[in-house]
């Protein structure tokens, strides 16, 4: 099965189809958490709708398609956000929920969970969702982590689908409050336009080196899905009164072309090290992995928007594809920059960037997929001396045709905290053998002075004692959190 090229999330059914699609590692309808190794055994678990959290698992809810981690209520451990987007909310079909788990000291607790509707803002309305996608930040700069929920199907009352809305709840000692909600008409130049699916995509962190975290908002269906991004500054009162903007290719000196879904994909990070006046700004990462390339379909780019005490700067800006350096050329249908993730993965200053081509062919094997990794720094990434390229047979699985290995990622602390940060590298569509379809694997690179590679953990849903089965797609989404009191 190939991860359609829609405004939907890969996997999922456009309407009125029928609907299935897991570490926190997303699974059908569960999320399956592994934890890194301690003195002791490893620790599992499972958080399923209704059995170790809240409301009722039902088929094609896509409960945990979406997951963010934060300290919502400050008590030192973060907390769990899953999305279930496809929830039915009553009567109303695919409005969507998030639930919300609780960090303890001996890991996420099964009790006290909560879910988050539309209503807890506004209407709920069926299609919203609300779900889609999930950031966690501290938007308001009270030391609590904040979550911003993606709802992407959102009609805002308008009568027209999928014009999306971001819904905002800050984080309190007694857990996440409703607060406001984010739209695309809320930036200056922008309006709000059926088929946008704005908060498709959702990346929270500092761009304008204030210390308050920010967050950047993809709308991969603006303009006949040629896409944008808005961002909103966060401050006192949150993602409401501080600078904000939007970007599109054409302000990157490229054509806004259809389909190229700019903005599907989003990350920040410290990958262009520019200084300024002594700030070192963090930079926003965009991909649109269907951008087409000369005679070549959908092939890829990714984009650097460099940060600055204002926000991003298109004016400032670099521009990637699989023909820079020792990245071997773009392939048709390579889908570069289809996810993307940064972190502190090598030595130095500067950041790590992560980008997934989950489309690459191998040879004659078709749509293997694979990561490559860079070093930032002051000009341009280093895709050359310093490029980590990894397919699955590299982390200890076997290579097989359609399995899209580099379709989620995620960077993050995960075996000790030890100055590099750790690759998770989802492939859902993993077959653990010719014949059991999309079961779903996740591999973990532990990063190093010269970037991740070498060193790896891998995971199958059977680890968290639970059954491997086709169509799971186990590692479509994927979430790195300090959930326990180990300090990993």
């Amino acid at each position: 099965m190939m991860p359609p090229k829609t405004n939907q999330a890969s996997f999922w059914r456009p309407r009125g189809s029928n609907r299935s699609t897991a570490p926190c590692l997303f699974a059908s309808l569960a999320t399956f958490l592994a934890f890194a190794p301690t003195p002791a055994d490893a620790h599992l678990s499972i958080i399923r709708q209704g059995w170790e959290s809240t409301g009722t698992a039902e088929a094609g809810d896509a409960h945990g398609s979406a997951l963010a981690a934060g300290d919502f209520n400050g008590d030192g451990f973060e907390d769990l956000a899953m999305g279930a987007p496809f929830e039915d909310v009553g009567v109303l079909p695919d409005a969507g929920t998030v639930t919300v788990s609780w960090g303890t000291n001996l890991g996420i607790t099964h009790v006290g969970a909560v879910a988050l509707v539309t209503g807890d803002l506004g209407v709920t309305s069926p299609d919203d969702e609300f779900g889609y996608a999930l950031a966690a930040g501290d938007f308001n700069g009270d030391g609590f982590d904040d979550l911003a929920v993606g709802a992407p199907g959102a009609d805002l009352g308008l009568g027209s689908q999928d014009i999306g809305a971001v819904f905002v709840y800050h984080g309190s000692a007694s857990g996440l409050v409703p607060s406001y909600d984010r739209t695309q008409g809320d930036v200056s130049g922008e309006t709000h336009e059926a088929g946008d699916r704005f908060g498709a995509a959702l990346c929270a962190g500092d761009m304008n080196d204030d210390g308050i975290d920010d967050l950047a908002v993809g709308a991969p269906g603006e303009d006949n899905a040629a896409g944008s991004v808005c961002w909103f500054s966060g401050g006192l009162f949150g993602l409401i009164t501080g600078p904000q903007g939007s970007i599109r290719q054409s302000d990157i000196g490229q054509t806004n072309a259809a389909g190229d879904q700019f903005g599907r994909s989003l990350a920040i990070g410290n990958v262009a090290g520019v200084v300024i006046g002594g700030h070192s700004y963090d930079d926003l990462i965009i991909g649109a992995p269907f951008r087409d390339h000369s005679s070549l379909v959908d092939p890829g780019t990714v984009y650097v928007v460099l940060g600055t005490s204002s926000g991003p700067n298109p004016n400032s800006h670099r521009i990637y594809d699989a023909s820079w350096g020792g990245l071997g050329g773009p392939q048709r249908t390579g889908w570069f920059g289809y996810s993307v993730a940064s972190g502190h993965l090598y030595d130095g200053a500067y950041d790590g960037i992560a980008v997934g081509e989950p489309g690459r062919n191998r040879g004659t094997t078709s749509r293997v997929g694979r990561v490559v990794v860079g070093l930032g720094s002051g000009l341009n990434v280093d895709w050359d001396a310093k490029l980590v390229e990894l397919q699955q047979d590299d982390m200890g699985g076997v290579v097989h045709a359609d399995e899209y290995f580099g379709y989620a990622l995620d960077v993050g602390y995960f075996d000790a905290v030890d100055g590099h940060e750790d690759l998770v590298i989802g492939s859902p569509l993993d077959k653990l053998t010719d014949v059991t379809s999309s079961t779903g694997w996740v591999g973990v690179s532990h990063g190093g002075p010269n970037g991740p590679g070498g060193d790896y953990d891998a995971y199958y849903q059977s680890m968290g004692n639970d059954p491997i089965e086709p169509g799971d797609r186990f590692g479509a989404s994927l979430c790195l959190g300090y959930f326990d009191g180990t300090g990993r």
